[in-house]
Formats: C-alpha cells, structure tokens, sequence
C-alpha cells in the first residue's frame, strides 16, 4: 500500500509511536524515527531529504511540532497532525 514511502513519525509516546511504525510497517511502508522531541524531528528532516510524508503528535513535551517541520508549504512534503 504505502510501497516504500519514507515516512517521518514524531510522537513522545513510546507505545503509541512503536504502534505506528508497526502498522507502517504492515503497509509496506519505511518509518523514519520516532522522534520524542522537537530537536529529535529537527535532526532527522535534516538528514533524511527523501521523507515523503510525516505523521506528527502536535503536542510534544518540549512544545508543539508544528515549528519543528515548517508545514508542507515550507518543505513540499505532507504532514498530518495528530491530537490525542
């Protein structure tokens, strides 16, 4: 389904991200991360340039993620917010 697609995963929580690269995973995708923190997503945009999407949990504990990624319009890449 996913066939390859590079996927960044940033979620502080570590259930719910192992549950996420799993299912990913399970779809034939390639789960980039998890990254727990803001820094941690920073580091892993810059050094995966081929990230073809990313799932995101917008409230982390060092902030919100949204700044950490720029938004798709900044990186041409799509990204989904998730609240929980």
């Amino acid at each position: 389904m996913l066939a390859g697609c590079r996927i960044l995963v940033v979620e502080d929580e570590a259930l719910v991200a192992e549950t996420i690269r799993d299912l990913l995973t399970e779809a034939e995708g390639v789960p980039v991360g998890p990254a727990a923190t803001i820094s941690e997503a920073r580091r892993l945009i810059k050094e995966s340039p081929s990230l073809n999407a990313a799932l995101l949990d917008v409230n982390l504990g060092d902030g919100l993620c949204d700044p950490c990624t720029g938004g798709p319009e900044r990186t041409g890449r799509p990204d989904r917010g998730l609240h929980g």
